[in-house]
């Protein structure tokens, strides 16, 4: 298997990213590309913690699915 430069990857990453609705891809910017925590994205959003953990969840569901469908169609 042909292994994919690192920009290439995050290019493909950020866009698989932004095709996400934003209630999903707010918390995971705001976690991994601002480092907030769980936490503070509670606060952040005004919403329970516990709201943020499952769309956190669903949002790399959704994620991992864009990433393969992307991978099938090359």
């Amino acid at each position: 298997m042909e292994e994919i430069p690192a920009a290439d990857s995050s290019k493909e990453l950020l866009d698989a990213l932004m095709r996400l609705p934003v209630r999903y891809r707010s918390v995971l910017h705001l976690y991994y590309y601002e480092g907030y925590s769980q936490k503070e994205i509670s606060a952040l959003l005004r919403i329970p913690e516990g709201t943020v953990n499952s769309r956190m969840s669903a949002a790399r569901k959704k994620l991992r699915k864009n990433l393969e469908e992307d991978w099938d169609d090359e």
